[in-house]
């Protein structure tokens, strides 16, 4: 199996808003993923004190769009593992009295 678990993003898309800078971003996640392309915004916001920069802005905004997307897949993918435990453990019980069940019938089919 060749599992390969990426995320791609598209070009940034910046909106000001007086000293808010919004980045969103298109985000395409790898086709081993079952998880269509989606969104993701990061916000960067004037903290009392400092001199707004657009630069600054931009990179902080988009950073924030990508952990973002990052946060969001990592989630999913722990959701998924949990969900694939309970599989495992459950197919690990169902083995087990599959193997007692046909020890049991063959110590009962050889008695006669």
């Amino acid at each position: 199996m060749d599992l390969h678990v990426k995320l791609s993003f598209g070009a940034p898309e910046y909106s000001v808003d007086g000293t808010t800078t919004t980045c969103r971003i298109l985000v395409t996640p790898s086709d081993s993923l079952t998880v269509l392309p989606f969104y993701s915004e990061g916000v960067a916001k004037l903290k009392p004190g400092d001199t707004y920069d657009e630069k600054i802005g931009r990179k902080v905004s988009l950073a924030k769009a990508e952990s973002h997307a990052y946060r969001l897949i990592s989630s999913l993918l722990k959701k998924e593992i949990t969900n694939l435990r309970v599989l495992v453990e459950a197919a690990e019980k169902f083995i087990d009295k599959s193997n007692r069940v046909c020890e049991h019938n063959k110590k009962y089919i050889d008695q006669f």
